[in-house]
């Protein structure tokens, strides 16, 4: 990555610390990125440049932040259970900090902490289906008996049978 000595310096950084696993480890347990970023000294824009610079990167990035759900939960129970007494703000905060890492850890791994409102409900009422099946085909046997009559008649307008007794 010639001309681009950030980039290249965070690389070898990396490289040299152990690899990819060093940076996506500390993901998976529940730091942020812009944490992440900080404790390699460059910006959380670089630091996602980097990741996005091989599929495998980014593979590895999204694997980490599906697995920091439970890192996430556990620290908002951690955040709960050191929270202060002595006010209401307090507690307020407390609250307020360990709701955000539970969404967090919703959005990062939805399959385990996910909101139930991500899945879709599907009302069928069979009646009314089978009800519409049946006007359906009703439909396609009034068709059939016209161009069945159609087929009788000649050029003329005559039955081919004879004359139409009217």
């Amino acid at each position: 990555m010639p001309g681009q000595p950030k980039l290249n310096a965070l690389a070898a950084a990396v490289e040299e610390a152990g690899g990819d696993a060093v940076v996506f480890d500390r993901i998976a347990d529940g730091a942020y990125l812009t944490e992440v970023a900080e404790e390699w000294d460059v910006s959380s824009q670089l630091m996602r440049k980097w990741i996005r610079l091989t599929p495998e990167r980014r593979k590895a990035y999204e694997a980490a932040k599906r697995d920091s759900g439970d890192a996430l939960v556990e620290a908002a129970g951690e955040v709960l259970d050191n929270a202060s007494v002595l006010s209401s703000q307090h507690i307020a905060k407390a609250r307020a900090q360990s709701g955000f890492k539970t969404w967090l850890a919703g959005k990062r791994d939805r399959e385990q902490y996910g909101d139930d409102a991500a899945q879709v409900n599907l009302n069928v009422n069979l009646n009314s289906l089978h009800l519409e099946a049946l006007r359906s085909r009703a439909r396609v046997v009034e068709l059939e008996t016209h161009d069945e009559d159609d087929s009788l008649l000649d050029s003329a307008g005559q039955g081919v049978l004879g004359p139409s007794p009217d």
